[in-house]
């Protein structure tokens, strides 16, 4: 009895490490999408702003302010 006990302890650490070991990387890759995501998301936010400052350098451009319509 002794010996079957021993052996299903065994049995189960070894499936606890190893739900450790899942459990440590599905963290880690969490991590590495969250990163990513972040990281894009600063991308976009960059590329936006570029965009919507080149378009308002457009139509100031091609409509310039006049001196007239500076109150409204």
């Amino acid at each position: 009895m002794e010996r079957r006990s021993q052996l299903t302890l065994t049995r189960h650490q070894f499936n606890l490490e190893s739900l450790g070991e899942r459990l440590q990387r599905i963290e880690n890759t969490t991590a590495t999408m969250k990163d990513k995501w972040c990281r894009g998301d600063e991308v976009m936010r960059d590329f936006t702003g570029t965009w919507f400052n080149k378009r308002k350098e457009e139509m100031d451009t091609c409509f310039p302010a006049s001196p007239s319509s500076q109150h409204y």
